[in-house]
């Protein structure tokens, strides 16, 4: 079956086992708010009693009655049989005080089992402000489609989501994201002990019903530059930035596109010399998406000053060489490649890419 990285939606059932009507009314009251300060100050003392009380009765838990304590820890030991042997555990947890307390909770009780994990706060991750949770599941998609591409990079390692746990948005966010990024989805109905499956799909996202404009600007909401005004569908952005449904339309298409060979530029402040393409062509196909990915960083850089440490653009030591002043590094593994830049007026132009000079 090879490693398996597994990403868990975390709510709050494992505060939620063997309660009184008295104590649920008091949990299902508060369960939305984000902050403690929220909270009158009347009601905080019941409610830490009880988070801690639970809390506590889960982490001293055997995995039998962890099971039913906790619909998080159930899908998972439902999909693995132990949890030491996941390679890595991603926690999604809503941003309220409560599903911190849960996902603290069943972080504690996966560790006691030998198991490695690591929580995803995302900012906004709750149910009461629409805006908000639009933007926070944004941030959920581009966590999947950037940070995990590490996962995917690797035919050995498998990329699983679990959605029994969370609020249904989050569920259905995440089990949308799964068709297109995951080996499977998988969940527990409530009350259930068969566990779902959902396979990724051999699906393939086309933004061509956009206009070469629109397809600049998607780009450039996607890495969070300034809006040009260009009109897009409201499906794909609101406000001059991408909706959550945008967000992972634009991050898979971006990876499709990205494999087929350079892409147009995204900046003013950008332009590519006349001998650029031909110099990427000579590359390895395998390192194009690389190379799209620097150059938008090269376009960020050159619009907002924000020099990533994996681009590092410095003078040419010597003065410039072949017309170029500047370099940065387009990648760092199997033969280090920069690209080869100078400057026309407020214009970086890149010239080629290329081995490092010395």
């Amino acid at each position: 079956m090879g490693s398996i990285v597994l990403v868990s939606t975390c709510g709050t059932s494992s505060l939620s086992h063997d309660l009184s009507s008295e104590e649920r009314k008091l949990l299902n009251q508060w369960a939305n708010v984000g902050s403690e300060a929220e909270i009158p100050a009347g009601e905080r003392p019941k409610l830490e009693e009880l988070v801690l009380r639970q809390v506590d009765a889960l982490e001293r838990a055997s995995p039998e009655e962890a099971r039913r304590r906790s619909a998080e820890i159930n899908g998972i030991l439902s999909y693995t049989g132990n949890a030491a042997e996941v390679q890595m555990h991603y926690l999604v947890r809503s941003d309220t005080v409560l599903g911190i307390h849960a996902a603290d909770a069943v972080e504690r009780w996966l560790r006691a089992q030998g198991a490695r994990v690591e929580q995803k706060p995302f900012p906004g991750l709750q149910v009461q402000d629409q805006n908000r949770l639009d933007q926070a599941l944004a941030d959920c998609a581009r966590w999947v489609a950037e940070e995990l591409q590490w996962v995917r990079s690797e035919p050995s390692r498998r990329l699983v989501f679990h959605t029994t746990g969370g609020f249904k948005a989050v569920q259905g966010f995440f089990q949308t994201l799964g068709l297109l990024y995951a080996e499977e989805t998988v969940y527990l109905f409530e009350g259930s002990s068969e566990l779902m499956r959902i396979p990724r799909l051999p699906l393939l996202v086309d933004l061509g019903f956009l206009t070469d404009e629109q397809r600049r600007e998607v780009r450039r909401l996607r890495l969070g530059l300034d809006s040009r005004g260009t009109d897009l569908p409201e499906t794909l952005a609101a406000r001059g930035r991408l909706t959550a449904f945008g967000r992972l339309l634009a991050d898979a298409w971006w990876e499709k596109e990205a494999a087929g060979g350079l892409l147009p530029e995204i900046s003013d402040r950008i332009r590519f010399g006349p001998d650029f393409a031909k110099t990427v062509t000579q590359e390895n196909p395998s390192r194009w998406p690389t190379i799209n990915r620097r150059l938008e960083d090269l376009a960020r850089w050159a619009e907002t000053g924000q020099d990533l440490r994996s681009l590092d653009v410095k003078q040419l030591r010597g003065g410039a060489r072949q017309g170029s002043t500047h370099e940065a590094d387009a990648w760092h593994d199997g033969g280090a490649k920069r690209f080869f830049l100078h400057r026309d007026a407020e214009v970086w132009v890149v010239d080629r890419v290329g081995e490092a000079l010395h």
